[in-house]
């Protein structure tokens, strides 16, 4: 019986997880950059060029004072292309590190509460507006989430 629930648990969380990369896949080619993605991804380029100094370039980038827009800009530096598209391949890694947060919450609320509260908290997370929002976004909301995580 214990092998039947992780194995019902596992298939629960790879539909979870489906789900919610299908939905941010599919904001992230139909939506238009917002007004901030564009200074978060020339910082985090700016940091992996070797340079951290906020003030400095075309983009003030006074918001943002986290190293973390320097992994939205990775693709870009793996595989360079023209400027909106590089913005756009910075949004998958958004939603990879939304689904390792997701992840961490699935199993934070597993061993408190059992394996359906886990499921339960991470059904919660993928279908939540604000989550969804954000998880495609080359902004600094979703890193930080998942650093209070």
């Amino acid at each position: 019986m214990r092998n039947f629930v992780r194995q019902i648990d596992f298939y629960c969380i790879l539909v979870l997880f489906g789900i919610f990369f299908l939905l941010n896949w599919r904001a992230v080619t139909g939506d238009w950059l917002t007004y901030d993605e564009a200074r978060h991804f020339a910082y985090g380029a700016q940091i992996l060029s070797g340079d951290s100094d906020q003030y400095k370039g075309a983009y003030n980038v006074q918001a943002s004072h986290s190293p973390s827009s320097a992994l939205n800009a990775i693709p870009s530096k793996l595989c360079p292309s023209s400027y909106p598209s590089d913005i756009y391949k910075g949004r998958y890694v958004t939603i990879l590190f939304s689904m390792v947060a997701a992840f961490f919450i699935y199993l934070w609320s597993r061993k408190l509460y059992g394996p359906l509260a886990g499921l339960l908290s991470l059904f919660l997370y993928v279908f939540d507006p604000n989550i969804i929002a954000h998880s495609h976004l080359v902004t600094t909301d979703i890193y930080t989430l998942g650093m209070i995580v």
